[in-house]
């Protein structure tokens, strides 16, 4: 298996605008949501905040092709969308990489 068809991880640490209601931004991913789940290969994302008040968006998707086909067609659709205008643009860090290991919680395997 090379790394375009195996599960890819799509790592993204941000901050928000100075100002920003988080509870604006966390309505703001129902944009997002509707339409990752119409992207081929998405599996599962979680957004999380750390102490230091940045954030943490992590994707799962099938492989790194589909990981990188969302990721061409995010920008052209979302670009202007109100999750996107509340991120500071300046701080934002992403990345793609293949998952090489994975563990599953027992009650998961069943």
């Amino acid at each position: 298996m090379n790394n375009q068809t195996q599960e890819a991880v799509e790592l993204c640490m941000f901050k928000l605008n100075e100002g920003t209601d988080t509870s604006d931004f966390e309505a703001s991913n129902k944009e997002v949501d509707a339409w990752i789940n119409q992207q081929e290969g998405f599996k599962y994302r979680s957004l999380s905040q750390k102490e230091d008040g940045s954030w943490i968006d992590i994707v799962y998707w099938d492989s790194m092709v589909a990981a990188q086909k969302a990721g061409d067609s995010f920008m052209s659709v979302l670009g202007t969308s109100k999750f996107m205008a509340l991120i500071d643009q300046e701080s934002v860090c992403m990345n793609h990489s293949a998952v090489k290991y994975e563990a599953l919680a027992e009650y998961l395997k069943a």
